[in-house]
């Protein structure tokens, strides 16, 4: 299924780029995927469409600072705070009450945020490995990977180191899927070299962040609305703690556990897409 692309002007000026699939009148409850720390709208570019053909429309959006949004001189901004209010923002601009997040690790974080800021703007959420009680400050363990190299000299290179850091999390991806991985994640620099696909300076940002955990009260304030969380059976983020208790939480959460996945599931497996279409099947 094609997409349309688009650019949403901010409150502030600056650029938001998103992907948009599927029919723009569909009586259902559209969708809005939002991508992980450093990741992009091109995740999504298999589970949008799959999503789309269920008859929903769906919005994938970079953040500020990533793919094709523009860049923030005031590097401080790149907070998951910005990144719930630009939702918002888009959510404005297109004259959509509500939506459905699909939200993978920084992009789940950011769906408890609106649960709790915007509630009425939220009608469900799949949330994709991440717990409320996850830090996302500098000293967590995911800002070490911000003192890997930003760029390199070509895309075979790219490729291996990318999957040196990730090759634990999808132990039985092909060279295939590698590849096509490195395409979703790295963009070519005028210079000719290969970079990751996002500003720099995110890793200040995310250095200069304290270690706040986005809370259980926000993950609460779902409410009664459908929630499903999505967990990688070896993942490091969303603790097997964590992923027990959310029903204690939320009676209504649904829980799937994908295995042979760490931090994160690509939501191309069979587990997460069974559970993913049930779902939809059942929110409004």
């Amino acid at each position: 299924m094609s997409f349309t692309e688009h650019h949403h002007r901010l409150r502030d000026g600056l650029r938001l780029y998103y992907r948009d699939y599927g029919d723009a009148q569909s009586s259902r409850v559209p969708v809005l995927c939002l991508p992980g720390l450093t990741r992009n709208s091109r995740d999504y570019e298999d589970l949008a469409p799959h999503i789309a053909g269920l008859g929903r429309r769906v919005l994938c959006s970079d953040y500020r600072g990533y793919g094709g949004s523009d860049r923030d001189p005031e590097w401080m901004h790149y907070q998951i705070e910005y990144d719930a209010a630009d939702a918002v923002d888009l959510l404005d601009g297109l004259r959509i009450p509500a939506v459905h997040i699909v939200g993978t690790s920084r992009g789940g974080l950011i769906a408890m945020m609106l649960a709790a800021s915007h509630p009425a703007r939220i009608a469900g959420a799949v949330i994709n490995d991440v717990g409320p009680d996850v830090v996302h400050g500098g000293a967590s363990k995911i800002g070490k990977f911000f003192d890997q190299p930003h760029d390199f000299t070509d895309w075979t290179s790219a490729t291996a180191a990318y999957e040196k850091w990730s090759g634990a999390a999808t132990p039985d991806l092909s060279a295939e899927g590698w590849a096509r991985r490195a395409r979703q994640t790295f963009v070519e620099t005028a210079d000719g070299r290969v970079a990751y696909d996002f500003d720099p300076a995110l890793g200040k940002a995310y250095r200069a962040r304290d270690n706040t955990p986005v809370g259980w009260e926000k993950f609460r304030a779902f409410g009664a609305r459908p929630v499903l969380v999505i967990r990688g059976q070896f993942s490091g983020l969303l603790t097997r703690a964590s992923f027990e208790r959310m029903p204690e939480e939320l009676p209504q959460v649904q829980r799937v556990t994908v295995p042979k996945r760490g931090h994160v599931p690509l939501l191309d497996e069979p587990e997460a897409l069974a559970a993913i279409d049930d779902f939809f099947a059942r929110a409004p």
